[in-house]
């Protein structure tokens, strides 16, 4: 059975209230996810453990998981800040899962006390399967099709539980060059293309791969031609048809928070109201 959830990317002040919660669950999501540091490559915690705290009670008093998400450095010095102040103040909490979020940071120009890329990932996973045993946290892992880790020759994301594929069919590209509807990277297209390479990332020693779960994009849906339902209906379904684990959008942002009333986002709420409603 498939779970539906969210990237949780707004400020503090706005994510702390009870009804930014009930919001969340009105949309139908069962888990958020909470970016808890900045893409900066150092350990910089946007929440304070006070503030995860009150966030986890809204959030499990909703029956919705709480996820925390961060953004892992190669470096040697980083890493360890960054899981010893988790385990110390954070994962006390009772978080359902630990994500790491590895996209930019996570390339060989940012190692540091390591000799390689791979041997940071060594030390990455070793810390990760050290949270999931001490604090019975799920592991999960976020990148992009282009990225190592969504290769058959991963060094990290073949030792966690989950694995949040984003596959984010946009009008415009991170070049701002606008996309074709149906060019390779078209909705619906992008999702069925994309998640045949994140399936044939293997299983780790014990013989286990991660479970396969889809990212897909709440923002810039509008095609000329095109409802924004249309364009969100065709990643869905296409998502769907691989049976993934768990869908989670980026992000709420963009559905219920601080830019959800902007051009184009206002519709994508909609959809997710109609949605929930079928």
């Amino acid at each position: 059975m498939t779970t539906y959830g969210v990237w949780v990317d707004d400020a503090p002040g706005r994510v702390i209230k009870p009804g930014y919660w009930d919001q969340l669950k009105a949309f139908g999501f069962s888990t958020g996810a909470l970016m808890l540091d900045t893409t900066e490559p150092g350990w910089d915690p946007l929440f304070t453990p006070g503030q995860v705290r009150q966030i986890y009670d809204l959030a499990v008093a909703r029956n919705i998981e709480l996820v925390l998400t961060v953004w892992p450095v190669p470096r040697a010095s980083v890493l360890d800040a960054m899981f010893d102040d988790l385990e110390r103040h954070y994962l006390p909490i009772g978080p359902a899962a630990l994500e790491v979020d590895c996209e930019g940071l996570w390339q060989p120009k940012y190692v540091g006390g390591f000799t390689d890329l791979r041997k940071a990932s060594i030390h990455l996973v070793h810390r990760m399967d050290k949270v999931r045993r001490d604090h019975d946290v799920r592991t999960e892992l976020t990148t992009f099709a282009g990225h190592p880790e969504a290769q058959a020759g991963c060094l990290v994301s073949r030792h966690v539980d989950r694995v949040l594929a984003q596959i984010y069919s946009t009008r415009n590209n991170w070049r701002k060059e606008a996309v074709e509807w149906d060019s390779r990277y078209g909705p619906g297209i992008r999702q069925t293309k994309e998640l045949e390479k994140f399936r044939k990332i293997p299983a780790d020693e014990d013989g286990t791969p991660p479970k396969i779960c889809v990212g897909l994009a709440a923002w810039d849906q509008k095609w000329p031609g095109h409802t924004i339902g249309d364009a969100m209906d065709l990643a869905f379904d296409a998502a769907m048809e691989w049976d993934p684990v768990e869908v989670r959008w980026w992000s709420a942002k963009h559905i219920w928070g601080v830019q959800s009333t902007g051009p184009g986002d206002a519709d994508v709420r909609t959809w997710f109201e109609q949605w929930v409603a079928h």
